[in-house]
């Protein structure tokens, strides 16, 4: 079945969806309200959502389809007129499974989607595995286990191990870690910053400070981040595509969310140095992964200021254009996207996976 591009709206006292459905069968159609679900199908489209408020079937509920242009009008009234529904534009949460917005457990976890993505991942895993690449018993960390920095964890909260066992030949070229499940997080973050040390060029920085005006100063006259508060149909289509997992983040929510700021840094200097440009760029890949010490040394930051600091002093070393000036810029930008909110932030991280 496939999932439809759809829109949703609200007024004081209905919600209004456009559901694109050109090859749709109109006798088979069926629309189903259940309080806050919606379920929509009509060969070979099914859409099925969960709202952040109540729907009701009282007579008034209306459904028209266009057939010029092979969009349904589906109109429902809400169960309590006035009352606002939240994040109707984060249609990824809406696509949400039922029951999954509850954490059940104060530890961190991924669940997975059975019905979008379970599929797909074992058919991957499968491939993985039968080429002794992975196994499930080393790639997530056991929930009862204590996470410190005399492991060798990585990825989001640090909740994944033995990755890269099977990949020691691909490991040089993926990260500048040599042995990324033998070299536990302490020891991965001071090997980063010698490493750091050693490749820092004074030549370059004082070349880029005092020479580098006529290339600098363009960049920093850019425009901020743009402030965005819909998705356009290719963020809703990407979002669409992507698996549903949930991570329930609990009293460890602070570190995990500080690393997305490690993201958004090296986003936002690929953004000034390509001038604003969003399409990609094949050095944009190297330049975002060499900034984020997450993707180039699997090393999580652990406090705001140790984050910036980082990436700061990335800047500085690998890429292109090393100016103080414009890692600045990039932290402004960052405060820039944060204060925009989620929809700018999220189609931010759309067009950073493009890279």
């Amino acid at each position: 079945m496939l999932t439809p591009v759809f829109e949703i709206s609200q007024d004081e006292s209905s919600v209004t969806l456009l559901i694109k459905s050109p090859f749709a069968k109109i006798s088979d159609s069926e629309i189903c309200i259940d309080g806050e679900e919606f379920s929509f199908y009509s060969q070979p489209y099914y859409l099925r959502l969960i709202l952040p408020g109540r729907l009701v079937e009282n007579g008034t509920e209306s459904c028209q389809y266009d057939v010029d242009n092979g969009w349904f009008t589906v109109r429902i009234p809400k169960e309590e007129p006035g009352v606002h529904f939240e994040g109707l534009q984060l249609i990824s949460k809406l696509l949400a499974p039922r029951g999954l917005d509850k954490p059940k457990r104060r530890e961190l976890e991924e669940i997975e989607n059975e019905s979008n993505s379970s599929n797909e991942d074992d058919s991957e895993f499968s491939r993985l595995k039968e080429n002794g690449i992975a196994s499930k018993k080393d790639t997530v960390i056991a929930d009862d286990e204590q996470l410190d920095d005399r492991k060798s964890t990585y990825g989001f909260a640090n909740k994944r191990c033995g990755v890269f066992k099977q990949l020691r030949e691909e490991c040089s070229e993926v990260v500048d870690v040599k042995t990324p499940d033998r070299t536990c997080n302490s020891d991965r973050r001071r090997q980063r910053v010698e490493d750091e040390q050693e490749r820092f060029s004074a030549e370059h920085y004082l070349a880029d400070l005092y020479d580098g005006d006529d290339l600098i100063k363009p960049l920093l006259r850019l425009k901020p981040p743009e402030r965005y508060t819909e998705f356009n149909e290719e963020d809703q289509t990407s979002l669409r595509n992507m698996p549903w997992k949930q991570a329930l983040i609990g009293s460890r929510r602070g570190k995990p969310l500080i690393g997305l700021i490690d993201i958004i840094f090296s986003y936002c200097y690929n953004r000034l140095v390509t001038e604003g440009d969003d399409e990609e760029n094949p050095e944009s890949g190297w330049t975002i992964c060499k900034l984020s010490t997450q993707l180039s040394w699997l090393d999580n930051p652990t406090s705001i200021e140790e984050c910036l600091t980082s990436n700061i002093r990335r800047s500085m070393i690998f890429p292109l254009y090393r100016n103080w000036n414009l890692s600045m810029r990039c932290v402004q930008d960052i405060i820039v996207i944060l204060k925009h909110g989620r929809i700018t932030l999220i189609k931010s991280m759309l067009k950073f996976i493009i890279y």
